[in-house]
């Protein structure tokens, strides 16, 4: 999030890149302002597979998700992301995975039922999205990534190698890239093709 607010998608790029100890380069990007696109979209719903109660960092209170659906403003969006970042020690940091789970709540709702719904929402939350993406590419994309069978659509947590403490930052995990190159490789967990809007994604 800092090397985004201090260089753009650039830097982000080459943080990527150095930290996950592999040969890789980031083709393309698209940031979300997910507060105002949530909130623009009307809210989404998140399903859990059990209750959480999440830290509200505005004003330090909580607030209670329940074990199925919940529907979720853009305040709360925000708040889970950041509650389950990694930034709150009595949180398991495995439960980074929940932040997955929102992100593909928010890509289901801007797809919609039809394409026609897709192009609606893509175009109501453009002012809310950086991308490299033209709007053609955006709409498969968004449409291939809504059709993942849930059994493909995996979610993996990498174990900390270690853990350091930064001014200004706190706590900081090291993950343990050293399985990133299994994983990526695992059967089942290449990159499938998914039928899209008019074409394929890969």
């Amino acid at each position: 999030g800092k090397s985004v607010r201090i260089g753009g998608m650039d830097l982000l790029d080459l943080a990527l890149e150095k930290n996950l100890g592999m040969e890789m380069k980031v083709d393309h990007h698209i940031l979300l302002d997910v507060y105002n696109v949530v909130d623009k979209l009307g809210g989404i719903d998140l399903e859990l597979d059990e209750e959480a109660t999440v830290k509200n960092y505005d004003d330090g209170s909580t607030f209670k998700l329940e074990k199925g659906k919940n529907l979720i403003d853009g305040t709360k969006a925000v708040n889970l992301l950041k509650y389950f970042s990694g930034m709150e020690m009595e949180v398991p940091i495995e439960n980074v995975t929940k932040q997955k789970l929102l992100l593909d709540a928010i890509i289901s709702k801007i797809a919609g039922e039809n394409d026609g719904e897709l192009s609606a929402n893509l175009n109501l939350i453009k002012d809310f999205i950086d991308t490299d993406l033209n709007m053609e590419e955006r709409l498969k994309i968004f449409s291939t990534f809504s059709k993942i069978e849930a059994g493909k659509n995996k979610i993996y947590a990498l174990d900390i190698s270690s853990t350091t403490e930064l001014p200004e930052e706190g706590i900081v995990y090291v993950p343990d890239v050293s399985k990133l190159a299994e994983i990526l490789s695992d059967e089942g967990t290449e990159p499938q093709e998914v039928a899209a809007v008019e074409e394929t994604v890969n």
